[in-house]
């Protein structure tokens, strides 16, 4: 059976035994003494009757669940109806609307960042552009709920923007909103014709890969990326940034670099649910492999990163990760509201290592060794991070293509956008020392084998008793 059947066929089995677990009848907490929490109700009954105002008590309702939900963790939450459906899309890698990422204040809207294949994307949005106009009402003066409507993303409008770009330009741009597909592999950057450059390093024939997040088509378009690929001698994928995302399509792309093992367990309130391991069939090729990490790989990131990393099959290059090693479960709640996505599970590396982070504990995540851990300041990574954004997006279409606009010639000054690519590599000292490391004969095997070393003496020290795991 191929690999993405058994990892699939295993995530049903887990769902359906978790869901007999969470929803089987017996002992619920709504058939026993509920205590203290009757105390809930009087508070309502005093807010309901004593309000200078009728109350909302949907809105108390909400408020009540999302203050329970904020008293647990960091990364359970409480999604109220009205945002059901954009939750399930930041899940699933689908989106709707314009596709901006923006920052609204003081009168004025600035574009952070389209989201990669959303019409913003198509429509030549760049980061740090400036809304002067929407639809042709001027936006200056304006508070930030009015300029929400303006810009209110309904299902087949066409939102007609007038962006200010530095350092003195005025575009204009046309965004039609609706459904899309989020991109999540990315290649080195996109040349001129705007296909995926997938080689770092073209006379040392090192690929780049970067997961944004994992969603649904992370597996399907990683997989054709390796194909593009096939005659690399040596892969940087680059892990940063990556929130996680869907936990199959993670335990997948690691599957797909280790041949045996076990790449992940599952751990609840009552013990081990479940074991992930290799599977030999399709495995790629044993090449160098670099994983590029940072403080924002969290989740399904920090498992491949950990996996190839305990496997001995890939050698970090960043900072620590984030340290979350836990998985939500997505629940409906009664009465219309809304549903929570609580943590009923963690996962371990290497048989018995959490990722999670402990309270007032100082293990957490995956980390490179000294040597290779390259902290970037907070304003390096933002211009990185825009100027890596710039390569990602398709090229803008030339002024000749552009209704309404007449023909013009870039500056001659104006770099290609391999000239850029490289001028980024230089800049990033994380990237630059990733592909330095395939430069250096038998560097990443030294790596590996001090990896090995580090983890035989780790297995040979008695553990110490986890408070958070059950005894």
């Amino acid at each position: 059976m191929p690999k993405k059947n058994i990892i699939w066929l295993a995530l049903i089995l887990a769902v359906a035994i978790t869901a007999s677990v969470l929803f089987r009848p017996a002992a619920t907490t709504d058939q026993k003494d509920l205590g203290r929490f009757e105390d809930v109700a009087g508070a309502f009954s005093k807010i309901n009757d004593n309000y200078y105002r009728p109350v909302d008590e949907d809105r108390l309702l909400q408020g009540a669940v999302a203050g329970m939900i904020s008293r647990l963790d960091e990364f359970s939450a409480y999604i109220p109806p009205e945002k059901e459906r954009q939750f399930a899309g930041t899940i699933y890698g689908s989106g709707h609307g314009h596709g901006m990422i923006l920052e609204i204040d003081n009168g004025r809207a600035r574009i952070i960042r389209p989201i990669l294949g959303s019409p913003a994307c198509r429509a030549d949005v760049l980061p740090g552009d400036l809304i002067v106009s929407v639809d042709g009402m001027e936006i200056g003066g304006l508070n930030k709920k009015q300029i929400a409507g303006l810009l209110e993303p309904k299902s087949g409008r066409t939102i007609q923007l007038e962006l200010f770009r530095q350092p003195d330009r005025r575009i204009a741009a046309s965004v039609t909103c609706g459904d899309f597909n989020i991109e999540s592999v990315m290649g080195f950057y996109r040349d001129e014709a705007g296909q995926w450059v997938w080689l770092i390093d073209p006379q040392l024939q090192i690929g780049y890969l970067a997961v944004r997040e994992f969603v649904n088509a992370t597996v399907e378009d990683f997989g054709r990326a390796m194909q593009q690929m096939k005659d690399i001698r040596g892969l940087v994928l680059d892990l940063r940034g990556n929130p996680g995302g869907l936990l199959p399509a993670g335990i997948e792309i690691a599957d797909m670099f280790l041949s045996r093992g076990v790449i992940l367990t599952e751990v609840g309130r009552g013990g081990v649910l479940q074991v992930h391991r290799a599977h030999q069939e399709n495995t790629l090729p044993d090449f160098p492999l670099v994983v590029l990490v940072d403080a924002e790989t969290a989740s399904a990131a920090e498992i491949v990163a950990g996996a190839l990393r305990y496997k001995h099959r890939a050698a970090l290059v960043g900072g620590r990760t984030r340290g979350k090693g836990c998985v939500q479960s997505i629940m409906t709640l009664p009465g219309n509201l809304g549903k929570i996505s609580l943590t009923t599970k963690e996962f371990l590396l290497a048989g018995d290592r959490p990722i999670a982070r402990r309270p007032g504990g100082e293990d957490w995540g995956v980390e490179p060794d000294k040597d290779q851990e390259v902290l970037l300041p907070q304003d390096s990574r933002a211009e990185i991070a825009r100027r890596r954004l710039l390569l990602w997006l398709p090229p803008a279409p030339s002024a000749a293509t552009r209704p309404g606009t007449a023909a013009s010639s870039p500056p001659a000054t104006m770099p290609t956008r391999a000239e850029a690519a490289v001028k980024l590599r230089r800049m990033d000292a994380q990237l630059a020392l990733a592909v330095d490391l395939f430069r250096q004969t038998d560097e990443l095997a030294k790596i590996l084998a001090r990896y090995a070393r580090q983890d035989a003496a780790a297995a040979t020290r008695p553990a110490e008793p986890d408070p958070m795991r059950p005894k």
